[in-house]
């Protein structure tokens, strides 16, 4: 078959499921539209079968690493950045944050697919900056609260004892609040 062809029979779809597939779908017909202007029909395709899939509500995952045949110094650094990705979403970013959810699996998608290419370095800079950045704000906006945070830190006990019918603080005793001051202070 042709390359190219699946963009023009994918951008006009009414996206049905959640604000994120519809989210999804919106920028990976955008993904599509410029690699087909680039006339990288055969990746325009790709992106145009993803939109297709979010277009009928279904979660389509960020690419696999393997997918793409990567240049090899390339790896660990996709593959950290695919984990963060797929831990935030797994962590709800889907439902909480749409969008920015959605731009960054999208990003991702985009560094992957410019980075196997290996060729236009400003691409590759662009996708992985906006993927950043995008996974910046998203972790923000993920972050409990402060106070939730503070909460989350489990308390640590520090005891000291005292010798029978004596106030005084033994070395052993002094040493233990020494370390509840510095716990403290930290």
């Amino acid at each position: 078959g042709c390359a190219g062809t699946q963009l023009d029979r994918v951008k006009g779809l009414s996206a049905t499921g959640d604000d994120f597939t519809q989210e999804l779908y919106a920028d990976y017909i955008a993904l599509s539209s410029a690699e087909f202007s680039e006339g990288d029909y055969s990746d325009s395709d790709v992106f145009a079968l993803r939109a297709r899939d979010a277009a009928a509500g279904t979660v389509v995952q960020p690419e696999e690493i393997a997918s793409r045949n990567l240049p090899a110094g390339t790896v660990a650094d996709l593959t950290e950045a695919r984990a963060r990705l797929v831990a935030a979403l797994d962590a709800g970013a889907r439902g909480a944050h749409p969008e920015v959810a959605a731009r960054a699996q999208t990003q991702f998608d985009c560094w992957m697919q410019e980075q196997e290419e290996d060729f236009q370095s400003d691409h590759i800079a662009a996708c992985r900056a906006g993927f950043l950045a995008a996974m910046d704000e998203l972790d923000a906006l993920m972050a409990p609260p402060a106070m939730e945070q503070e909460m989350a830190v489990a308390p640590k006990v520090f005891r000291v004892y005292f010798g029978f019918d004596d106030a005084s603080l033994s070395a052993a005793a002094m040493t233990t609040v020494n370390a509840a001051n510095r716990y403290a202070a930290s």
